[in-house]
């Protein structure tokens, strides 16, 4: 975002009086807009993982393949996004109890 108004690009693009506002609102912040390639991907990644999670983290109701399929990865990688979610959801540092451990 520049700093002042007049003279800049965004300025000849949008408006001085425009830029002039978000200059004092907003100078000199970075501002990063994705490309539209990397925005669709960023959306099929979070299509899938929410397919993933409808679908249950630790007795799926849909299988691998099926997700794999509808959503074009394979079932490798849906069983890999499913266990890193599954450790997300439940903690990194969660540990599991074991039917011998006295408390």
């Amino acid at each position: 975002m520049p700093k002042r108004a007049r003279g800049s690009r965004l300025a000849a693009e949008i408006g001085e009086a425009t830029v002039e506002w978000l200059a004092k609102r907003f100078g000199g912040t970075s501002v990063d807009f994705p490309s539209f390639r990397a925005r669709q991907k960023q959306d099929r990644a979070a299509e899938l993982r929410a397919a993933i999670l409808d679908a249950g983290l630790t007795n799926p109701t849909r299988s691998a393949n099926v997700i794999a399929s509808e959503h074009g990865v394979t079932a490798a990688w849906v069983h890999k996004l499913r266990t890193e979610m599954r450790r997300e959801h439940t903690g990194a540092d969660a540990q599991l109890s074991l039917p011998f451990q006295n408390d």
